[in-house]
This record gives C-alpha cells, sequence and structure tokens, in this order.
C-alpha cells in the first residue's frame, strides 16, 4: 500500500499557541511548524507527550526534520526546547527556517530590529546562560534560513513549500500610505513599550538598544548573504529566542505580558506557507498576519475569484484574524487553536472546522489531495 502525501497533527496546547507538524512518508521528512503555547506549564506537557507518542510511532520513517518558526512570539517556539532535547530527535535537525525580515524599505528594517533589540535586552535580565548553552549545543552546526516571498523549499520532486509572505521589499508590493502607517505604527508602539518596561523596573538605554541594532544588523545581513553555517549564541538569543519558557517563568504577569507585546508588534511579518503538490496547493499557513496585511497579499497573489480546494487550513493568528488571502482557498479540515474561542465567523464557510475548545489533538491523512481521512481526540 502507497503511503500517504502527508499526515497533518496537531495539538491544543493551553490559552493560545501553535503545535503542528507535517510528515512526509514518501519523502522520509518531517516538518515542525511552530510548537508553543503562551503561558507553558504543567498542561502543556501533553501536547509534548503527544508529539513523542507520534514520533515514537512513525519515527522510522523520518530520515529529516526541519523546523519552520512563522514568528518569534513565544506561542510559536516555547516548547521546541523540550523536543529538541531528546538525542533521537535533534540528531535529525536539518534547518531551522524563520521569517525574513523586510530589507526594504531600511526604515522598516530598522523598526523590526529595534522590537529584536528590545527583547533580546528585557530577556537578558533573567536569561539562565546553562540553559542557553544547552541549546547552543543542541542548534550548534544547523542552518538558520531566513525565509522571503518566492522562495521555494523543495521536499521531493512533486511536493514543495512556497513562501508567501513577507517580501524582500516591501514598498514593491504595499502602497505608500500603508507602508507608512505600518512603520509609524511600530516606532509608536515602540515607543510606549519602552515606557511601560522602565515603569516595571527594566532599565532601558537609548544607547545600548541603538548599539544592539547595530550589532544585529551585520548579524543578519551576514546570515542573509552567506548563511548561517553553524547557530551561534547570540543568534539563538536574538533571532531564534528558544528559552523564553524557561525565563517566563521567573516573572510576574505584568512583565510577561509587556514581553509579549514585544512580539506581537511584529505579527505582520509572520511567515505564510503555501504547501504544494503536483503544481497545487494542498496545505496553506498564514502565521499571525493582520486582517489588513491578508488583504494586502490577495491583492498581490492576483489570483483567480475561484476558491482554490486545499485539504488543511490553519487559522490566521490562531483562528482570530481572517483577510482576503484566506478567502481564495476552500478548506477541507480547517484547524483554530485558541482554547478561548474569538473565531471569525469567516471560517465557518470550509466544510470541517475543528478548534481547540473542543479537541485535543487533530490526525489528517492527505491520501491525495481530493482524498482524506481524519482522526480527532476530544
Amino acid at each position: 500500500m502507497c503511503p500517504p502525501l502527508a499526515l497533518i497533527h496537531t495539538w491544543k496546547v493551553p490559552t493560545r499557541g501553535e503545535a503542528t507538524v507535517v510528515l512526509f512518508p514518501r519523502a522520509c521528512k518531517l516538518h515542525i511548524v511552530d510548537f508553543g503555547c503562551q503561558n507553558p506549564g504543567p498542561k502543556s506537557v501533553r501536547a509534548v507527550e503527544g508529539f513523542l507518542g507520534f514520533y515514537n510511532l512513525y519515527g522510522w520513517y523520518i530520515d529529516n526534520l526541519d523546523l519552520y518558526i512563522t514568528h518569534f512570539h513565544y506561542d510559536h517556539v516555547s516548547l521546541l526546547p523540550f523536543i529538541m532535547r531528546m538525542p533521537n530527535i535533534s540528531r535529525k535537525l536539518g534547518k531551522v527556517y524563520i521569517p525574513g525580515i523586510p530589507l526594504e524599505p531600511r526604515e522598516l528594517h530598522d523598526a523590526i530590529l529595534y522590537f529584536i533589540a528590545l527583547a533580546d535586552i528585557v530577556l537578558e535580565r533573567i536569561r539562565k546562560d546553562e540553559l542557553l548553552t544547552k541549546l547552543v549545543e543542541i542548534f550548534g552546526g544547523k542552518k538558520l534560513v531566513p525565509l522571503y516571498r518566492g522562495d521555494w523549499v523543495s521536499i521531493d520532486n512533486n511536493t514543495g513549500v512556497r513562501v508567501v509572505w513577507p517580501p524582500r521589499n516591501v514598498k514593491k508590493y504595499v502602497d505608500p500610505k500603508v507602508m507608512e502607517r505600518i512603520i509609524s505604527k511600530l516606532k509608536k508602539e515602540f515607543r510606549r513599550l519602552t515606557e511601560e518596561l522602565k515603569k516595571a523596573g527594566f532599565k532601558i538605554e537609548e544607547g545600548e538598544i541603538k548599539e544592539l541594532v547595530d550589532d544585529l544588523k551585520k548579524r543578519y545581513s551576514k546570515i542573509v548573504e552567506f548563511g548561517n553555517e553553524g547557530i551561534s549564541n547570540e543568534c539563538i538569543k536574538s533571532f531564534l529566542p528558544l528559552d523564553t519558557a524557561h525565563i517566563l517563568r521567573e516573572i510576574g504577569k505584568k512583565e510577561r505580558s509587556l514581553i509579549s507585546q514585544i512580539y506581537d508588534a511584529l505579527n505582520d511579518f509572520s511567515l505564510i506557507l503555501e504547501y504544494y503538490f503536483n503544481n497545487h496547493p494542498f496545505i496553506v499557513i498564514p502565521g499571525d498576519n493582520s486582517d489588513e496585511i491578508l488583504d494586502t497579499v490577495k491583492y498581490i497573489e492576483k489570483r483567480s475569484p475561484f476558491k482554490r480546494k486545499i485539504s488543511f487550513l490553519r487559522g490566521a493568528h490562531h483562528g482570530t484574524h481572517y483577510g482576503g488571502y484566506l478567502s481564495l482557498f476552500r478548506a477541507k479540515v480547517t484547524w483554530l487553536s485558541n482554547a478561548k474561542g474569538d473565531y471569525r465567523n469567516e471560517y465557518w464557510e470550509n466544510p470541517i472546522v475543528l478548534t481547540a475548545r473542543f479537541c485535543c489533538e487533530v490526525e489528517l491523512r492527505v491520501l491525495t489531495p481530493k482524498h482524506i481521512s481524519l482522526q480527532i481526540r476530544i
């Protein structure tokens, strides 16, 4: 019997987060597309245990494992260290794909780096060096790959991942007035968060931030130009903040909220991924992008008005956002991961909609893009 084209597995995590894996048995490859939650704790262990059970069942299929992180927020990455510290898993780790930081306009590029620098400075105050050292050991020698619109990651001769967003040059696709509004909003939010962090007791020096931003520019330009042939201590801290699950236990609720808001400000530069088989999309993962960005992406895609049929759609921002881009698709199965609800009504235009309010675990077998089987654990 021929193995399925893909096996999509997703787990519920506490409050809000994403925990999705896509196995390609024919290519012997596994993609982890985000694995984290907003409030790491005892309940989040269930998703980790679920993944380990999945891996024990299907591990013999897997020769290579790649990580796709749609954006830097800890509700997308915080549980990855619990998975990757398992030697039988970490030794199969190939590349770590992250959202590319737009290179143009430079004002936008710098604004995003200021947020990353701010998060780095705040987390450094409470970071534990021994944990960071362990993460460097796990990820050392792996390649950190920023993805941009137009990039293609091949899975096999017939299957691959198309990157829809973010673009290298945002000016090329976004109306100048919208661009101006995005930059102005980022600058205003940065000033507000800096003041709030100072009130919360964090020492934030303007000179320190500028110095770190200049350093981040150099490091990031090297990653884009040459690729990072070994994830350094500095890159893990800044561009792959995987130790946040442990750090967040050391601080209060208000401080956690402020750190969360730093990453929330960068939602609009999340990866949008389309998985293709024989030139047709069958999986769509739109990250945490806002309605405004999803509307923009619909415009630049310039597709026919007819909906494209796909096997699986993961809701934007855990099911709380919905923009024009998602209206281009009709999914056989849609997953909304926000356990609190507040889902957008538009998702219910799709035939099967599963939510984290009622489902703990979902497994979707894509036999062909037209034929699927579904298992649900409530």
